[in-house]
């Protein structure tokens, strides 16, 4: 057997092309005919100017917490902006895109209660819960 054709067309192998042959020729759908893997693009896009930052948000019975990964952003230039229903971030870096982080709170907080601590590029934001009823509630 001559390994320096092709035994089907008897041109030189392609290393490429026969084995496409062989997926061409199967049944079913294409390769190039399937979904993406990970799905429609998302709904936001980042801007080579700004950076959506890791972030995690954890609920206890009285707080709520949030952990953002802010590598490289100088702490005296830091926005933070806290709303009963969302924490707003924005900080700027030199020479690298700025960060921005918007997070939708599960659960309604105390705005007036926002406590930040910024250490190693980690930023901690402990919030505390509202009262859902609007006041103390007490037993007559």
């Amino acid at each position: 057997m001559n390994h320096d054709t092709d035994a089907d067309s008897g041109e030189a192998p392609d290393a490429v092309g026969r084995p496409r042959r062989r997926v061409d020729s199967l049944p079913g759908p294409r390769p190039n005919s399937f979904p993406a893997a990970l799905g429609a693009p998302s709904p936001t896009v980042e801007s080579p100017y700004e950076r959506t930052p890791a972030a995690e948000v954890t609920v206890s019975p009285g707080s709520v917490y949030v952990t953002a990964e802010l590598p490289g952003a100088p702490k005296d230039a830091m926005d933070i902006q806290v709303t009963e229903t969302t924490l707003r971030v924005v900080a700027p870096r030199v020479g690298a895109p700025a960060f921005r982080l918007e997070v939708d709170l599960p659960v309604r907080v105390e705005p007036k209660s926002a406590k930040a601590t910024y250490r190693n590029g980690i930023l901690d934001v402990t919030l505390r819960r509202a009262n859902p009823s609007g006041g103390e509630r007490r037993e007559v």
